[in-house]
């Protein structure tokens, strides 16, 4: 009987722990729709060109948004086209996490969020609060993933805020970054999550890390459980009296 219980404990607690730490897509888009709708402009010329990626023809400084509210915990993973033979501007990609609109910046959209430059030779994270622009992480390749022209697929998350902020990066699924940082802006501890440069895009996934709560399915085991061990409980007290 005390194994029954410990067990539907055990399962109830697995359950709950699982709930904390899911990550939910909040957002998938491969812009086969021909255009980027559910995406804000804020720096650029953005369009989707006939091969169906999203492209910048403007400014390589450009940004554009996600219209999604996100959550604290975010992570942006995207196909980029990295041209090796061609100008700088086909080979770098910018993965923006937090981003948000500060008006005193020198450049509002610019200069306010976390900003992951990926190229041939290294990653880079910035915090790009009021165009300070510092460095707050970085990794130089000994053995570049960048062996050849073509799609590789980038991604960025950041979780936490203040002294627990943490950055992770990953190329072709491989980790290259895995910090923590200590942020003393309110500013950075929430926003959008974004692109940027004029190097090409496809298949766009966005994350947000839910706040933990109890999954339905979890209180429901533990209720059927409870239920069940109480029914085995008084079955056996029956049969024990007759």
């Amino acid at each position: 009987m005390k194994n029954i219980f410990a067990i539907i404990l055990t399962m109830a607690a697995f359950l709950f722990i699982f709930s904390e730490n899911t990550i939910g897509a909040t957002f998938v888009d491969n812009f086969n729709d021909g255009d980027f709708s559910g995406w804000t402009p804020k720096i650029g010329s953005w369009s989707v060109n006939s091969d169906m990626h999203l492209v910048n023809s403007g400014t390589p400084y450009g940004v554009i948004w996600k219209d999604d509210s996100f959550g604290i915990y975010q992570k942006i993973q995207v196909d980029a086209f990295f041209n090796l033979s061609a100008s700088q501007d086909n080979r770098i990609a910018h993965l923006r996490l937090r981003n948000n609109k500060h008006d005193g910046a020198t450049q509002p959209y610019w200069d306010n969020g976390y900003l992951a430059d990926f190229q041939p030779d290294r990653i880079r994270i910035f915090n790009t609060y009021m165009n300070g622009n510092p460095e707050v992480a970085s990794f130089v390749f000994s053995n570049s993933p960048f062996t050849s022209t073509g799609w590789y697929e980038l991604a960025f998350s950041v979780s936490g805020t203040g002294s627990e902020t943490h950055f992770n990066t990953w190329v072709n699924g491989i980790m290259y970054i895995d910090q923590d940082y200590n942020n003393t802006i309110p500013d950075l501890d929430a926003g959008y999550i974004g692109l940027g440069r004029k190097i090409q895009y496809d298949n766009a996934q966005g994350y947000s890390y839910m706040a933990a709560v109890p999954i339905p399915s979890t209180l429901l085991l533990l209720s059927t459980g409870l239920a069940g061990l109480l029914s085995m409980k008084k079955y056996l007290l029956n049969r024990s009296i007759n």
